[in-house]
This record gives C-alpha cells, sequence and structure tokens, in this order.
C-alpha cells in the first residue's frame, strides 16, 4: 500500500516522515505524537531516525529525543528523564507529526503541546 517509486512501491512509512529528515539537507525539525495500544498512553518528541521496511512489516522503529509521555488525553505531557526513547510502530494507534523549519531549532526544544487534543 506504500507509494510507486523508482524502485517500485515505497513504504508509506517513509513518505510520512522522510521529509523532515533528509539526511543531506536537515532543513526541517520533525516532531510527533505517537498514541499507544490498549490505553497505554502517549509519547511525544522529536524524530531522530527511523527504519524504513516494506509496508507488511509491522515493527518499525522510531527513535526519539527530547521525550514526554502522557498517561491519557486529559493529562499534560512530562518530560522523560532519559536520552532517547526507541518506539515500535508496531505497538502504536495513531501518529500526529509536525515539521519545524531547522531555523526554529534553538526555540524547539520539545513538542509545544500540553495535551493530545491541543495538538501542536
Amino acid at each position: 500500500m506504500g507509494i510507486r517509486g523508482l524502485l517500485g512501491e515505497i513504504p508509506i512509512v517513509y513518505h510520512a516522515f522522510a521529509t523532515g529528515l533528509d539526511k543531506q539537507s536537515r532543513e526541517k525539525l520533525l516532531f510527533v505524537i505517537a498514541e499507544l495500544k490498549d490505553g497505554n498512553g502517549f509519547y511525544a518528541g522529536q524524530v531522530s531516525e527511523y527504519t524504513v521496511l516494506q509496508d507488511e512489516e509491522p515493527h518499525k522503529l522510531v527513535l526519539l529525543t527530547d521525550v514526554q509521555f502522557s498517561p491519557n488525553r486529559q493529562s499534560s505531557f512530562v518530560k522523560l528523564e532519559c536520552d532517547r526513547l526507541l518506539i515500535d510502530l508496531a505497538e502504536v494507534l495513531a501518529v500526529q507529526i509536525q515539521e519545524h523549519p531547522n531555523s526554529d531549532a534553538p526555540q524547539v526544544k520539545s513538542i509545544p503541546t500540553k495535551k493530545w487534543d491541543d495538538g501542536f
């Protein structure tokens, strides 16, 4: 269910994250809020790296920095005391994605949000 490219079908996860993580230009910073399955909370952070696998492979990993956690939609996010967090997209129900110009990097230290419903 990916998008056709010169080398065949390109996985959809690549298109979701590629714009913000172009290795050559680094023009944009990419932030996500990931809602975990089974009501296990929300992680928010800056995308640092991600795996590109075919759409059929459910276990795609995303490495986040400046990570925050919220147990539910009503609670505020709290910064985690870790350098990085590795999320398996097979455990994620939904992902909000937002790009920021790299020139905003000094001002963008973490997800500018308090609750999931507030968005970015």
